[in-house]
């Protein structure tokens, strides 16, 4: 697919977007219908004639990233291989590699954007601050911890990590924790604790540590 032409394959019809707007609009808002020209697929047919792995861009596009690990695994595609597997091992495995932007939530759009400095090691060569808003939103625990490892790797190549967080795991696998409150809203926003999750475990005065504590059923001479 490296060479697509002047318009980049697009469909003309709908500028490869796959959606027209609709010219009967009773209501006042936006109303799109797929496209007929090109039926959502989004490339002219010329593009379309492209095949990879018996599949042309728009079908490698619909497929998720867990299907395209398997079939580059087979066509010994190392690089994308490699990229893949990055995304896979964050938990965003089951998204659609061509997926819009402004269908991720907030946690998959910061994945998404890990994925991308740990696939391309020229684009982290130089230390980074990371900062990420409760980056584990929608992950099941399996999922976390791959994060957590992802983590690991920036931090091993000189990286930093600071992530706004609740996930008990994430703050038990943290250096160093700020726990704001103690309560929420006008209540809150007041320095509770600021330390090692072993430490924070056992602030009295801090709900998060009261929940660390019982998560990890820690005795008094026990650590995290």
């Amino acid at each position: 697919f490296a060479f697509l032409g002047k318009s980049g394959g697009a469909c003309r019809a709908c500028s490869g977007i796959g959606w027209v707007r609709s010219e009967f609009d009773f209501l006042g808002a936006d109303s799109w219908v797929l496209c007929e020209q090109c039926a959502g697929r989004r490339y002219d047919d010329e593009t379309l004639k492209v095949r990879w792995q018996d599949k042309n861009l728009a079908e490698v596009l619909d497929a998720t990233i867990d299907e395209l690990l398997l079939i580059a695994s087979k066509a010994g595609a190392k690089k994308l291989i490699a990229t893949l597997r990055t995304a896979q091992e964050l938990g965003l495995g089951y998204l659609r590699l061509g997926q819009t932007a402004d269908s991720l939530s907030g946690g998959e759009a910061q994945r998404v954007s890990l994925a991308v400095h740990l696939a391309a090691p020229s684009r982290s060569s130089l230390p980074t601050l990371y900062l990420l808003d409760e980056p584990t939103r929608g992950l099941h625990p399996d999922d976390v911890d791959a994060m957590l490892l992802a983590f690991s790797r920036l931090l091993d190549a000189g990286h930093t990590v600071v992530a706004i967080e609740h996930d008990l795991s994430v703050i038990a696998a943290a250096d160093h924790v700020v726990d704001l409150g103690p309560e929420a809203g006008a209540d809150g926003g007041c320095l509770v604790f600021a330390g090692t999750p072993h430490d924070l475990a056992r602030c009295q005065r801090s709900f998060t540590g009261l929940a660390l504590r019982e998560a990890c059923e820690l005795g008094d001479g026990d650590s995290l």
